[in-house]
């Protein structure tokens, strides 16, 4: 939510600075940077996309110092059924500190 929230925001900001009256502005830092490419397989992200991230990481370290922030295997919180399937003992071993 975090994030959906500070795109909005530049959003708006930019459209209010720059004096555009068009509802929406034209995509803004979104080229594709490729992170690594195998046989089949393509990682890249946009510009946009690492400073959303990065704003969204500062605000939640400064609204909420002290909790601590993990990196979690993101196939764990996917919506496929053979995935949910391990998710709880995942979720446990996450909540007991042993998995990443």
């Amino acid at each position: 939510m975090v994030s959906l929230g500070l795109l909005i925001a530049a959003a708006e900001y930019a459209r209010l600075v720059f004096g555009n009256r068009d509802l929406y502005l034209q995509p803004i830092m979104n080229q594709v940077l490729l992170l690594t490419r195998t046989e089949g397989f393509t990682v890249s992200f946009s510009l946009m996309q690492l400073v959303v991230v990065y704003l969204s990481l500062v605000l939640i370290g400064l609204l909420l110092p002290g909790v601590p922030v993990r990196l979690v295997d993101g196939e764990a919180f996917s919506w496929y059924g053979s995935r949910l399937l391990h998710a709880p003992a995942y979720f446990s071993g996450v909540l007991r500190g042993w998995a990443v």
